[in-house]
């Protein structure tokens, strides 16, 4: 299946494609596939084009995420139980200041904690959405460029 994907959109689009559904499905890894690709290809030039463009497409998933989650956590409101937890976590972000953001950074860089759970809690506790999209696509293209650079030293 792969092939023809690659074959009908061409590679470029075939990662695309791969990196945001990786995004929305954990199971489906977007390292191990840049790392074939880029050991394919070979070539430092197209790798730091993957790693662009694999961050692009996880960056997309999880904005989607971002976006339901926010969604979620509106329609939430009505469920008195579930507002009085969210308020609570509110509180404690106000005292946190920045610190969420810096969680969003070192997750889409690192992978840990697991950036898809950042995305959904970021939605949901209604993080500035412009600091995520940034911060998240400035991690996710350090982390993925890293990678297919690293898969071509072997």
């Amino acid at each position: 299946m792969l092939h023809s994907l690659e074959g009908t959109i061409g590679i470029y689009g075939a990662t695309l494609v791969v990196a945001a559904l990786s995004g929305f499905i954990p199971v489906i890894n977007a390292e191990i596939y840049l790392v074939a690709v880029t050991l394919a290809m070979r070539s430092v030039p197209l790798a730091i084009v993957l790693g662009l463009i694999v961050a692009i497409g996880q960056m997309t998933a999880k904005v989607g995420i971002y976006k339901v989650s926010a969604g979620a956590a509106r329609k939430a409101k009505t469920s008195e139980k579930i507002q009085t937890k969210l308020d609570k976590v509110h509180a404690l972000m106000a005292k946190w200041k920045d610190k969420p953001f810096v969680l969003v950074f070192v997750s889409a860089v690192v992978g840990v904690p697991p950036f898809f759970v950042v995305s959904i809690l970021a939605g949901m506790l209604k993080l500035d959405f412009k600091k995520f999209l940034v911060l998240g696509t400035i991690g996710r293209t350090l982390r993925f460029v890293t990678i297919a650079l690293v898969a071509l030293l072997f």
